[in-house]
C-alpha cells in the first residue's frame, strides 16, 4: 500500500499502486473500515476517466490536480482508480481515507509509496521515512512547526506581505501562485531561518521546488527528469546555500534565535556531531519545503472569495471588527 501524496494544492490523497498492505500481519480497526468493508476485488473498484489514455489522463492531472482529484472523489466517491504517474493506480482521498489512513498506520509505508522522495532527498527525509526514523525526524522538526513558532512571526508574515502587493503594477499581468511562492521563501528567510539570500537564489529555489515536485509523480519517467542538466544544476545550488547557512551556525558561531537555531539545538541532542546532509534537509523543511502548494492554496482562497460577493462582504466586515487579539 503506498503513502500519502500530497498534490501541488495540499488536497491529502493517498495512493496504492495494488491492493496490497506493506504489513499483511496488520489488523484494520473495525470501526474505521466502513469506507472499504463492501469492496471485494480490484475490479468492483469505480474508474475515472478524464481521458481515454493512461498517458493523456497523467498529463491532465499535472496541470490541474486538484480539479480533477475533486471530480473523481464527488463520481466515485472516496476510494477509486485513476491514472497517475502514467499508470492506473487506487485514490483513496477525501476525509474518510484521511482518518482511515491516520487510524491504521501499519497499513501503509512511506518509504515505499514515496520511494522517489528518498531518491532525491536522502535517507533522513521525513516524507519517506517509517516507525522510530520517522518519529525522531518528527521530533527534531517540531520546534519549526509548532503553532507559536510560526505566530511569533505574524506581523512579520503580514507586512512582508502587504509590501509585496503595494508593489504590483495592477496593469501588468502577474503569475499570482509564482508570487506567493517566492514571497513565502523571503518571509521565511527573514523569521523562521534567517539568513543572506538574494532575490535571485528565491527565483531558482522556488524554480527547483516545482520542478522537484513536478518529477515526483512521473512514475520510471523521473529517472530521465531528474537526471537533466539543467535540474541537478538546480539542486547543487540550492544545497549548496543550504549548507553554506548551516556553516555559518555550525562553524563560523553565527546565533539567532529563530526555528532554525531550535531544530539544530534538538538534532544535536540526536547525534554529535550534526550530520550536515540531515541537517540540510531539515532547512529544506523550514525554508522551501511546501512553498508551491502554499501558494497555490493562497491562489485559490483569494480566486474563491473574489468570485462570491457575499463571501467577500463577509471577510471585509469580520476583518474590520477584528483586532487580532485572540490569536
Amino acid at each position: 500500500m503506498g503513502a500519502s501524496l500530497k498534490t501541488r494544492f495540499g488536497w491529502p490523497a493517498f495512493c496504492l499502486k495494488e491492493m496490497k498492505t506493506v504489513h499483511p500481519t496488520a489488523q484494520l480497526n473495525p470501526k474505521e473500515t466502513d469506507m472499504i468493508i463492501d469492496r471485494k476485488s480490484l475490479d468492483e473498484l469505480p474508474v475515472f476517466k478524464s481521458h481515454d489514455s493512461v498517458e493523456e489522463a497523467s498529463a491532465a492531472f499535472l496541470e490541474n490536480p486538484i480539479k480533477l482529484l475533486l471530480a473523481a472523489y464527488h463520481e466515485c466517491g472516496p476510494i477509486f482508480r485513476m491514472a497517475l504517474g502514467g499508470e492506473w493506480k487506487i485514490i483513496l482521498t477525501g476525509l474518510e481515507s484521511n482518518d482511515f489512513i491516520w487510524r491504521n498506520p501499519r497499513l501503509f509505508s512511506y518509504g515505499v509509496g514515496n520511494k522517489p522522495f528518498l531518491e532525491q532527498m536522502g535517507h533522513d527525509h521525513l516524507t519517506g521515512l517509517d516507525g522510530d526514523h520517522h518519529k525522531l525526524k518528527k521530533k527534531i522538526l517540531k520546534p519549526a512547526f509548532s503553532m507559536a513558532g510560526a505566530m511569533r512571526y505574524l506581523s512579520i508574515f503580514n507586512r512582508i506581505m502587504s509590501d509585496k502587493l503595494d508593489t504590483l503594477d495592477p496593469e501588468v499581468p502577474t503569475e499570482m501562485a509564482e508570487l506567493w511562492a517566492r514571497t513565502i521563501i523571503d518571509i521565511n528567510r527573514k523569521t523562521v531561518a534567517v539568513c543572506e539570500i538574494e532575490d535571485e537564489m528565491i527565483e531558482l529555489m522556488s524554480k527547483w521546488e516545482f520542478e522537484f515536485l513536478r518529477g515526483l509523480v512521473l512514475g520510471e519517467d523521473r529517472h530521465e527528469f531528474f537526471a537533466r542538466e539543467e535540474y541537478t544544476s538546480l539542486k547543487k545550488q540550492v544545497f549548496e546555500l543550504f549548507h553554506r547557512v548551516l556553516a555559518e551556525r555550525l562553524d563560523e558561531g553565527k546565533i539567532v534565535e529563530d526555528n532554525l537555531n531550535e531544530v539544530l539545538k534538538t538534532r544535536g541532542e540526536e547525534e554529535d556531531p550534526i550530520d550536515r546532509d540531515n541537517a540540510a534537509n531539515d532547512l529544506y523543511f523550514i525554508l522551501l519545503a511546501g512553498v508551491h502548494n502554499t501558494a497555490a492554496l493562497i491562489d485559490s482562497c483569494i480566486h474563491f472569495v473574489y468570485t462570491r460577493p457575499e463571501w467577500l462582504a463577509a471577510l471585509r466586515e469580520e476583518l474590520d471588527a477584528w483586532d487580532g487579539e485572540d490569536l
